[in-house]
């Protein structure tokens, strides 16, 4: 048998294939819309903790080399800002950025505070709606803080932990800035009369200018009383933590279990009386059972395609327009079932391969366990 001819014959099949799912258009569908209702969590959640991971991995490579602390008892202690300015070997090698974070309570929520430098808050000017600080007491603030406690730009308020400190908001971050919903920028000599700690930052952000980062590691860990992070400690810390999410997906696959009974079933069982006399015709027409086979399987896979387009498609809008209703929380700690800020995502050909393998072994595994026991009787057994 030549090439042409085996080509002809697939297509002939497919042909038929495509006969038969829109001639049962409605098992067809229903067998779509079961597998759509296993795919869809599973491919949200796959596409979210993505989205996530591939944002906190940038930020680490967009960030400093090193983030220098005092050691405190084994933690992050606050260290001065002027700690490296007498140091020449660090100013050769370094340029060195100090930073204050810490957390307060605005009201009955948990907030998180950085003082940053004049340059770094002008870098935030992509980010924001309004302006960045330019004087003492401007803020910067997510639009989570500013809906829950009326706080507009323009407007003045205090926090319980320094009444004396007056902010005002200046700007406000876009929605689609994760990582700043509950967050309060101003410049770090606010935050160091805010916490007072005059002189002191928390970390201090060293960017390498030319040496290695093998002999700037060396460096830094010559000098006793650091707490020393660099890029690749903090990416195994990202790792470790969006692996122990993985738990989350032990749920959905339990609940995609639960829900592949029924499709199963419908795709062995729905309308088997019909659909063994479709096939003992077949049979009894001059079909093998190899055809036979053939044909099941690309109606599978069509249908199976179909169901795992549609189940990414509807996957987009639940997240993109609908911010990712009642699957985000599980992933982003502190969002509400109804998440106010937008939620990253990423979707792989990975995520299209899997859920295609998934369909296909849940689907096929029916179907061709039926043929197979069933096709020497078919004739007989059917067609009467």
């Amino acid at each position: 048998m030549d090439y042409n001819t085996i080509l002809t014959k697939h297509i002939n099949l497919l042909y038929a294939s495509i006969d038969d799912i829109l001639r049962n258009g409605y098992r067809s569908f229903i067998v779509i819309l079961c597998l759509i209702s296993i795919l869809f969590p599973f491919i949200t959640a796959l596409a979210i903790s993505e989205g996530l991971k591939y944002q906190a991995k940038e930020s680490v490579k967009q960030g400093a080399d090193f983030y220098v602390s005092s050691n405190l008892l084994g933690a992050n202690g606050p260290i001065n800002i002027n700690y490296f300015k007498n140091k020449n070997i660090f100013i050769n090698n370094f340029q060195v950025i100090p930073r204050v974070i810490g957390r307060t309570f605005l009201l009955d929520q948990m907030i998180t505070i950085a003082g940053i430098d004049k340059e770094a808050l002008l870098n935030l000017k992509p980010l924001i709606k309004g302006r960045v600080p330019l004087k003492q007491g401007e803020v910067l603030i997510s639009n989570n803080i500013s809906n829950k406690f009326g706080i507009k730009s323009g407007i003045r308020f205090t926090v319980a932990a320094n009444k004396k400190k007056v902010f005002m908001v200046v700007g406000l971050f876009h929605p689609y800035c994760l990582w700043a919903e509950k967050l309060m920028i101003m410049h770090i000599n606010d935050a160091n009369e805010f916490f007072k700690i005059n002189n002191n930052a928390s970390q201090l952000l060293l960017y390498k200018k030319s040496q290695s980062q093998q002999q700037n590691s060396f460096i830094l860990n010559g000098i006793d009383g650091l707490w020393i992070e660099d890029r690749t400690h903090l990416n195994e810390i990202f790792e470790m933590g969006y692996n122990n999410k993985g738990g989350v997906f032990v749920v959905l696959i339990i609940i995609s279990i639960v829900l592949s009974i029924p499709a199963f079933w419908i795709a062995s069982n729905f309308s088997s009386r019909q659909y063994n006399n479709e096939l003992a015709i077949m049979k009894a027409t001059g079909w093998t059972k190899w055809e036979i086979i053939k044909k099941i399987i690309l109606e599978f896979i069509i249908i199976d395609l179909i169901a795992v387009c549609l189940s990414i498609l509807i996957s987009m809008f639940w997240i993109k327009c609908l911010q990712g209703i009642f699957i985000a929380q599980f992933f982003v700690a502190e969002l509400n079932l109804i998440p106010e800020a937008h939620i990253p995502s990423r979707y792989l050909m990975f995520h299209l391969i899997l859920g295609l393998s998934y369909c296909l072994l849940l689907t096929l595994s029916g179907s061709m366990l039926n043929v197979w026991t069933n096709f020497s009787q078919m004739p007989c057994k059917y067609m009467r």
